[in-house]
C-alpha cells in the first residue's frame, strides 16, 4: 500500500522519520529538490543566523544604554556634584624666566639655526 503526496495525489518515496509508515509530508518527499515544502536554503539559514545576532545585540546594548543612563540619574540624585569652597585659580599672566633660562633657550636656538 504505497501513500501518496497531500497536494498532487504523485506516489511519496520517503518515509517517516520514524520509519514505520510510509511519510504524506512532501518534507521527506524523493529529495529531488522539487516538493513544495522543502529545507530552507544555506543563504536562509545565514540570514536567519545573522538577524537572529544582530537582534541580540540590539537589545544587549539598548539594556546597557538604559542601565548606564540609569546609573548616571541616581548618582545625580543621591550624590550631587559639590563646588569646592576656593577655585583654583590659573595665573594666566607669563612670569619672567631668569636670565640663566634665557640664555639656555638662546644657545638652543642658535644651536638649531646653525644646522640648517
Amino acid at each position: 500500500m504505497g501513500s501518496t503526496d497531500v497536494y498532487n495525489d504523485k506516489p511519496v518515496n520517503g518515509t517517516d522519520p520514524q520509519g514505520d509508515r510510509q511519510c504524506r509530508n512532501p518534507k521527506f518527499g524523493s529529495g529531488r529538490g522539487d516538493t513544495i515544502l522543502s529545507e530552507p536554503s544555506l543563504l536562509q539559514q545565514g540570514l536567519d543566523l545573522m538577524i537572529y545576532g544582530m537582534g541580540i545585540v540590539f537589545l544587549f546594548l539598548l539594556v546597557l544604554v538604559t542601565a548606564v543612563a540609569a546609573m548616571s540619574r541616581a548618582i545625580q540624585r543621591y550624590l550631587p556634584h559639590q563646588e569646592s569652597a576656593t577655585p583654583n585659580k590659573i595665573s594666566t599672566v607669563p612670569t619672567a624666566a631668569s636670565p640663566q633660562v634665557v640664555r639656555v633657550i638662546q644657545a638652543a636656538l642658535d644651536q638649531h639655526r646653525q644646522r640648517k
